[in-house]
């Protein structure tokens, strides 16, 4: 049976993070997110899955949820495990494969993994945490 990761952040940080990651959005829009995770403790090295809802985000704006090793403060997380997950609430992003903003993203938790520019990446011994910023429409947001 796995373990519980200790050492990593998942347990208290990761709510707190997606909070944090979404504090520089817009001022129009600095009001009306919501993100919630449904667990930030008693999670497994891997295979587990995280269920984050993003709520209220403004109509035709997307976002991607990752799970990422937890950058220097201010910092936009650059080591994650794949591109993460594509979400929007607008049809148009949907139709073109965005994943649908009214629904949970399950994001996978990794112990280590290798990001896609090779880097080797250990959550017990960096912390990692999911991160919800917004998309490539607007990539200066953090």
């Amino acid at each position: 049976m796995a373990k519980s990761v200790k050492k990593a952040m998942f347990a208290a940080a990761a709510l707190a993070v997606v909070a944090s990651s979404l504090s520089a959005v817009s001022a129009q829009a600095a009001d009306t997110y919501s993100v919630s995770v449904d667990r930030t403790s008693n999670l497994y090295r891997a295979g587990d899955q995280l269920s984050v809802t993003v709520a209220n985000a403004p109509a035709g704006e997307g976002v991607y949820v990752m799970f990422c090793a937890t950058p220097a403060a201010g910092a936009r997380p650059s080591k994650c495990l794949g591109r993460g997950y594509w979400a929007s609430s607008d049809p148009a992003m949907i139709q073109a494969h965005a994943l649908d903003l009214s629904k949970p993203v399950s994001v996978a938790v990794q112990e280590s993994f290798t990001t896609q520019a090779g880097d080797s990446v250990s959550c017990t011994d960096s912390g990692c945490g999911v991160f919800v910023r917004r998309d490539h429409m607007d990539p200066t947001d953090k």
